[in-house]
């Protein structure tokens, strides 16, 4: 039986973001297929803390409270917990790529996710793209196998990079929505076909500025409904949240398949403005409710 760790998220049952969901289902899926699959977790994400969740093992490590470092140091000590129990070490992400030669110290296969072109993210800080742009390159060097969810990341790999790990495609899916629970929208005082939908994490890159003020100059009456956190307190949700106007609700974020159905079925429209990421989960969630 192959064993594979999933590392790089905050764990499952997902609660965060696209990272954790795409996570959750793969980790089960591979788990129904025969594969003895463990993805790890930061300590305190679950409480109390589950070993299992859909058949899938859990393991927990701390997570130091270093302000930027915090997410590197994790998933260092994730590789380090990981090195020698496992066949296969996926890695989501590539921030921490310069780490991932301990796994195959112990003759471990450290696959990388690369995810979207991090270093452009307006988010970060000068020095923060620095080190995103340095691992960029790392991860041509302590990788068994890179893994892009486009082929647009796999042409911006080969175009930058003259040696590389083999690359796998491997796109995003989603099952197919064909019904929902409309009476789910009495909740934010909604009606099927009569609101427009963003689902996103409010930061620069995914342009929600630029569509609230588009929204805004369109003089729609319909409401603009966006999914997103809006507690964060970065320089950035300030800003959004000077914008006032009723048509406006920021309902925060909604982990609830069910609700999260319902929102995405019945929406008039929906906005996508993501521009240096990934293949954005949402898109996909939005897509299959309408197929």
């Amino acid at each position: 039986m192959i064993r594979l760790a999933i590392l790089g998220t905050r764990g499952i049952p997902a609660r965060y973001g696209g990272f954790e969901t795409f996570a959750e289902e793969i980790a089960e899926r591979l788990q129904q297929r025969g594969l003895e699959v463990t993805v790890y977790c930061e300590k305190g994400c679950n409480s109390p803390a589950i070993e299992t969740h859909k058949g899938v093992h859990l393991i927990y490590v701390p997570s130091p409270r270093l302000g930027p470092f915090s997410t590197i140091l994790f998933d260092m000590l994730c590789l380090i917990a990981a090195r020698n129990r496992h066949d296969v070490i996926y890695m989501l992400g590539y921030g921490s790529s310069l780490f991932c030669f301990i796994p195959r110290l112990w003759g471990k296969q450290v696959w990388l996710n690369m995810d979207g072109i991090e270093w452009k993210r307006t988010k970060w800080s000068l020095p923060a793209r620095l080190w995103l742009r340095a691992m960029e390159w790392i991860a041509m060097l302590t990788s068994n196998r890179l893994i892009a969810d486009a082929h647009a990341i796999e042409s911006h790999i080969k175009k930058h990079y003259q040696s590389t790990p083999p690359i796998s495609v491997i796109p995003y899916g989603a099952l197919t929505i064909h019904q929902a629970d409309s009476s789910l929208l009495v909740e934010w005082d909604l009606l099927a076909d009569d609101y427009y939908l963003l689902v996103c994490r409010l930061e620069p890159e995914n342009h929600v500025l630029e569509i609230l003020q588009g929204y805004i100059a369109s003089n729609s009456t319909l409401p603009l409904v966006i999914l997103g956190n809006y507690q964060t307190g970065t320089h950035y949700v300030k800003q959004l949240l000077t914008i006032t106007d009723a048509r406006i609700r920021m309902l925060g974020t909604i982990y609830d398949q069910t609700k999260l159905q319902a929102l995405r079925f019945y929406a008039r429209a929906y906005f996508h403005g993501h521009s240096v990421g990934g293949t954005n989960p949402s898109l996909l969630e939005i897509g299959r409710a309408h197929v």
